[in-house]
C-alpha cells in the first residue's frame, strides 16, 4: 500500500496543514506531542545514520575511538545519550535522528540541500509520546551504541537478564527478548543546553532494534520506520508534505523573509558566514542579470 503525501507549493499551503495537525492533535486531548523532519528527498527512507553504509559494524569502535582521541570531550558524569547527542552535534554518525517541534525548521530541511534541489522534498510528521530522557529505557538504548554482540550470550552479558534468551529447543525466545527491545524507537528531548538545539527546537528519535524483523535478535541490524510512520497509523493527522523541487527557492527566499534560515538554525561562526556569502553573492548575480 502507498501513501501519497499532500503536496505544497508554498510557505501558505504548508501552514495551513501544519495548523490543521495542531487542531486535530489539540482535539484528541492526550499527551502525545506532534514533532517533524524535513528531508531533502521524499525517497529518503527513516533510519539514522549509523544505519547506512554498514556503520552498525563499527559503531561501537568509533566510540571507543573518540573516546580515545578527544577525552576531555567526555566527562564521568556523561550518560551514554549525552555522547550520543554530543556525536551527533559535530557530525558523527549515531543511532540518533534529529526531529524539530517546529514545523518551519523541517520545511527549511527539506528545501535547502544544495545536492538535492533537482528533487522533491518531504516533511514527515510524528506524533508520539515523550519518553524521559533519564529513564532506563533511554539508557539502555543509548548504550546499544556499544555492543557488538551476535549470540545469546552475549546479549544475556549486555542486558544483565538473569536468564537466558534461548529456549529448551535452541530457539530464541522472542518474548523475552522484546521486554527489553519493545519499540523500534523512542521519542526523546534533551536538556536544551546547546544553542543550536534551541535555535531548531530540537528533539531526538533513539533507534534501538527491530526484533521481530531482523535475521539474527542477537544481533543489531539496520531498519527503516517510514512505513511504520506513513501507513501503519489511522489518524487524521497528515504524515507527509511533499515539498515539489521547483518551488524550494521561493520558500527558502519566504522562509528567510521571517528569521528561518542557516544564520540562525546553525549559530556557529562558519555557518554564519556561510549564509552571508551566499545570500551576497545571490544578490550579485541578480544584478548581472
Amino acid at each position: 500500500m502507498a501513501y501519497t503525501g499532500k503536496v505544497v507549493n508554498s510557505l501558505q499551503e504548508a501552514l495551513s496543514i501544519f495548523l490543521n495537525n495542531a487542531q486535530i492533535a489539540k482535539e484528541n486531548g492526550d499527551k502525545r506531542i506532534l514533532m517533524y523532519r524535513g528531508q531533502a528527498d521524499k525517497s529518503f527512507g527513516i533510519s539514522p545514520s549509523i544505519f547506512r553504509k554498514n556503520g552498525l559494524k563499527r559503531e561501537a569502535q568509533m566510540i571507543q575511538e573518540l573516546k580515545r582521541l578527544a577525552p576531555s570531550e567526555f566527562t564521568l558524569g556523561d550518560s551514554a545519550l549525552d555522547y550520543l547527542v554530543k556525536m551527533q552535534h559535530y557530525g558523527l554518525p549515531t543511532r540518533l535522528l534529529d526531529i524539530t517541534s517546529n514545523p518551519l525548521v523541517a520545511l527549511y530541511f527539506a528545501c535547502s540541500d544544495e545536492s538535492c534541489k533537482s528533487v522533491d522534498g518531504e516533511i514527515i510528521t510524528f506524533y508520539d509520546y515523550f519518553t524521559p530522557h533519564n529513564s532506563s529505557a533511554i539508557d539502555l538504548y543509548a548504550r546499544l551504541s556499544t555492543y557488538d554482540g551476535e549470540s545469546n550470550q552475549d546479549l544475556v552479558n549486555f542486558t544483565s537478564s538473569p536468564v537466558s534468551f534461548i529456549n529448551h529447543e535452541n530457539k530464541p525466545k522472542m518474548d523475552e527478548i522484546k521486554k527489553y527491545f519493545q519499540n523500534k524507537y523512542f521519542t526523546i528531548s534533551v536538556p536544551l543546553n546547546n544553542e543550536r538545539i534551541r535555535r531548531q527546537h530540537g528533539a531526538f528519535l533513539l533507534f534501538g532494534m527491530s526484533i521481530e524483523e531482523q535475521l539474527n535478535p542477537f544481533k543489531k541490524e539496520a531498519f527503516d520506520i517510514k512505513r511504520h510512520i506513513l501507513i501503519d497509523n489511522d489518524e487524521k493527522i497528515c504524515r507527509s508534505i511533499i515539498i515539489p523541487a521547483e518551488t524550494k527557492d521561493e520558500i527558502l527566499k519566504t522562509l528567510d523573509v521571517i528569521g528561518i534560515n542557516r544564520a540562525f538554525l546553525f549559530p556557529e561562526f562558519e555557518h554564519q558566514a556561510s549564509y552571508v556569502k551566499q545570500k551576497y553573492l545571490e544578490l550579485e548575480a541578480e544584478d548581472e542579470e
